[in-house]
């Protein structure tokens, strides 16, 4: 079972991308060894990077204690850079020195951190990883042109992790991780006028770019927490060519056009109290607020380009009611879909302003029964046949089979999708949502002779006080009634909205066979 698994995992796969993972952890052995030359950087003189903004991160050092991800650690001494209790994500954000661009971190602070990594960087495992190397590169240019730092072994340094990602970008991985390795390397050819590392930089970004960023201004992955991330170092980006190579038209053509897109993009689908939508792998806290990157933008001279929502599958709904967004999308055509749930034909939706249906969200990236389970269809607002997945997600990041989007239509208030995700079972899954003034219907066919038995599940806030009345949802100012259900169940569950934290939420289960209509009334 593991097998056939494993080749349904790997036909999704592009040769060239184990080609590109074998020469990826070969360089890394390498350079972990200490035997990948690398060459002398000689004297080296600086271009210092002072942005417009450091937007604020949620993660803070302060007298040895660390605090991202929700959690805190005290190091009495020196950080142990090698500290997993907490996770990997956790080890990942410690090295990466996302701090240094909290407004309270001190220069000597920041110094004694920086000097701490270097002298402890021998049998650091996160000293040549691609991804932790180009967040260490742009969050130390940051720290270093803000206090106009100029420390010989730091820049030396500094330049050897920059020469290392120069020939060891993570093309294996792609997405948001490819794209930071490129901006890191424009960033730093900027900094120390390295034409080697600015022309590397500019290559992946260009290619990139065009490849990850979808028509209607979506980053591939679909996940709102991963384009904000993205959206920030482009704009840093920009902010760090206007400073250094305004002059330099193509690529800051391209840069401009790109983010406008995915300005254009956010603003369509961020929910009008800020909230940012809990699709796939995101978390509030994994990105800047949406709010801080919209200034920034606006202070860069950018204008969102309001490009309707079209092939990133999700849809926006509204009136002064209701605020819905539908996910009629299917699995993410990423090429590498680790942070994908099995979602298709979900949709979370807010009622005068505030959450009702919410997602799950993602509270931790460890493999396990949490992980597992945040990525299930049964976290989500959507049908699950036969107590299976409608994609094979699986591991940390692992997907085989995959849902798809094979028929979709849409006409005023009214859309409907069907996906394949249960075709092995011989079942099709189809969703009509018709959007009224005061009524939301939500019609649920399972196409398959025999009618098996589905199960559509809702996850309600907290805050919203339900309680189940004769096989009907009730709140302060919502009804919720099912026709066809064969019954109805409400449970207590949890729901994630930042890394490490689980609030409490309703879990709504309705088994049913062959059709059910769900009405959402106010």
């Amino acid at each position: 079972m593991k097998l056939l698994r494993l080749l349904r995992t790997a036909r999704h796969v592009h040769p060239d991308q184990i080609r590109q993972k074998m020469v990826y952890a070969l360089r890394k052995a390498k350079a972990d060894r200490g035997s990948l030359q690398i060459s002398d950087p000689g004297t080296l003189t600086i271009s210092p990077i002072r942005l417009r903004k450091y937007l604020p991160l949620h993660a803070s050092v302060h007298d040895g204690n660390f605090h991202f991800l929700n959690r805190n650690k005290k190091f009495d001494v020196d950080p142990d850079w090698n500290f997993k209790e907490f996770g990997a994500l956790w080890n990942i954000r410690l090295n990466s020195f996302d701090y240094l661009y909290h407004p309270d971190t001190s220069q000597k602070d920041g110094m004694f951190l920086i000097h701490s990594f270097i002298r402890k960087a021998a049998g650091n495992q996160q000293l040549f990883d691609s991804y932790c190397v180009s967040q260490r590169v742009m969050n130390w240019i940051g720290f270093l042109s803000r206090y106009d730092i100029h420390d010989e072994e730091i820049l030396s340094f500094l330049w050897r992790q920059a020469y290392y990602l120069s020939v060891n970008p993570e093309y294996h991985l792609k997405n948001n991780h490819l794209l930071d390795n490129g901006f890191a390397l424009l960033r730093a050819g900027l900094f120390f006028g390295e034409e080697k590392f600015f022309h590397a930089g500019q290559a992946i970004l260009i290619t990139e770019l065009n490849k990850q960023i979808l028509n209607d201004g979506a980053h591939i992955e679909l996940s709102p927490m991963y384009h904000c991330a993205v959206l920030w170092r482009l704009l840093e980006t920009i902010d760090s060519m206007a400073i250094i190579r305004q002059d330099y038209y193509p690529l800051n053509t391209l840069l401009a056009d790109v983010a406008s897109k995915m300005c254009g993009w956010l603003s369509a689908i961020v929910f009008d109290n800020g909230d940012l939508p809990a699709i796939n792998d995101s978390a509030s806290d994994g990105c800047p607020p949406v709010h801080a990157i919209a200034d920034y933008a606006h202070d860069l001279g950018l204008k969102c380009a309001h490009t309707p929502l079209s092939v990133s599958g999700l849809r926006k709904f509204r009136n002064r009611h209701f605020e819905l967004l539908v996910d009629v999308h299917g699995f993410t055509h990423a090429a590498s879909p680790g942070h994908a749930h099995a979602d298709a034909l979900s949709f979370l939706l807010h009622v005068f302003g505030s959450p009702y249906i919410i997602d799950t969200g993602v509270s931790v990236y460890e493999k396990g029964p949490v992980r597992s389970y945040e990525r299930s269809t049964a976290a989500h607002n959507t049908v699950e046949i036969a107590g299976r997945n409608q994609s094979e997600v699986y591991g940390n990041f692992r997907a085989g089979r995959r849902a798809r989007i094979i028929n979709l239509k849409e006409a005023g208030h009214v859309i409907e999708a069907t996906h394949d995700g249960y075709k092995t079972l011989g079942a099709l899954h189809t969703r009509k949502i018709e959007f009224h003034e005061r009524e939301i219907v939500i019609t649920d066919k399972i196409n398959q002779q025999g009618s098996p038995l589905g199960v559509a599940y809702l996850h309600v806030d907290k805050k919203c006080g339900l309680r189940l009345e004769n096989a009907r949802l009730i709140s302060k100012f919502v009804q919720v009634s099912f026709e066809g259900a064969d019954h109805v169940e409400c449970s207590d569950t949890w729901h994630s909205p930042s890394f490490g934290v689980q609030l409490p939420a309703y879990k709504v289960k309705i088994p049913f066979s062959g059709n059910l209509v769900t009405r959402i009334s106010i």
